[in-house]
């Protein structure tokens, strides 16, 4: 699609939306470009600013763009996107399409109350129960990655009973019916200090990715993790599962 159709019965405003996601694949837009102003958007393709407005907040919404205030609306780094449930692969599966053999160690698991920091991220009151996990995740018994994670108790409750070391946290979301959509996920490379080089085996100074990442069920955070992973997982999204 690289021209709207009036007469369809896709709303305008999604049709825009495509045609930009086609133009961000054909590379003519790329990561970090500014996109033309909603004015010249509009008088492009003769409808309307809210029409304009609409098209890019679904996309910033979704993470494909961002705006800067005072300078325009971005191209974002694929990194920052959200990701659709389709592209959400946990670690175990990851392990095994590799072909090894995936296993986790439970650090720990308690009830804690949210700051302001995580009440933020997952959109809660502060002060709220939230159950705090700490796994090693393994392959061939080999720490490849470490996670931390948040989950507001009263999203999934039963996260406090089952085996994190052979259940899945994913699995246990869908059971529960808060069945995760989508992802949005920062990446970044550091490098391994002190504690991760305890609960890793690994050199200080080597680098690692460091990836934080909110789960979504519809519009509701159930899950803020942030993973430091040594490379099992990088080449696709991941879930905490």
């Amino acid at each position: 699609m690289t021209e709207l159709n009036p007469d369809s019965p896709i709303p305008l405003y999604h049709q825009l939306e495509n045609v930009i996601k086609e133009k961000i694949d054909a590379k003519q837009f790329k990561p970090g470009e500014q996109i033309p102003s909603e004015r010249d958007l509009s008088e492009k393709y003769d409808v309307s600013r809210m029409t304009i407005k609409k098209a890019i907040d679904k996309l910033v919404e979704q993470g494909i763009l961002h705006r800067k205030r005072g300078k325009g609306t971005f191209i974002s780094k694929e990194e920052n996107r959200i990701d659709t449930l389709q592209e959400l692969i946990g670690f175990n599966k990851r392990v095994k399409m590799l072909g090894s053999k995936p296993s986790s160690i439970l650090l720990e698991r308690r009830l804690i109350k949210s700051d302001d920091f995580i009440s933020k991220k997952l959109k809660i009151a502060k002060d709220s129960d939230i159950i705090f996990t700490r796994r090693i995740r393994l392959a061939n018994e080999i720490p490849k990655a470490y996670e931390e994670s948040y989950i507001p108790k009263d999203i999934c409750p039963k996260i406090l009973e089952i085996d994190l070391e052979r259940e899945s946290i994913y699995n246990t979301f869908m059971e529960t019916g808060n069945r995760p959509t989508k992802a949005r996920q920062k990446i970044e490379a550091i490098s391994v200090d002190e504690p991760i080089k305890e609960v890793l085996n690994m050199e200080i100074g080597t680098p690692i990715l460091k990836i934080d990442r909110i789960t979504f069920s519809g519009e509701k955070p159930i899950q803020f993790s942030i993973n430091f992973d040594s490379g099992i997982q990088h080449s696709v999204v991941t879930n905490s599962n």
